[in-house]
């Protein structure tokens, strides 16, 4: 259901949500985020989720969903492997482009009716 936007709010919640912190402003919550596999997993898995969006522009809703997890996790892999946030970008920006001559040419059929 990442295409559904009523799940979108609750997406950010789960991403975003700190949990509690030490007396040394560390975070006591999410610190198996490095440790083990968990975060290349998930950095698989986002990869796989936007190679099967890239050719599927009515899908934008899951594409900002998925996009917002690899933006997400970017925060913690090293500066060379931040590709599906890139990957993201780059089909977002491709769906734009695949999508303008079709709203000039919209405009243009509005104009002259």
């Amino acid at each position: 259901p990442l295409s559904d936007s009523s799940c979108h709010p609750l997406l950010r919640q789960t991403l975003y949500q700190l949990g509690d912190f030490s007396s040394e402003s560390k975070l006591l919550w999410r610190t198996d985020i490095t440790d083990g596999d968990w975060l290349p997993l998930l950095e698989k898995e986002v990869a796989f989720a936007l190679e099967r969006l890239s050719n599927t522009t009515r899908e934008t809703n899951s594409l900002h969903s998925v996009g917002e997890i690899a933006s997400y996790i970017s925060q913690w892999l090293p500066h060379d492997s931040k590709c599906s946030a890139r990957r993201a970008s780059e089909i977002a920006q491709n769906f734009g482009n695949d999508l303008s001559p079709l709203i000039e040419e919209m405009k243009i059929n509005t104009v002259s009716e």
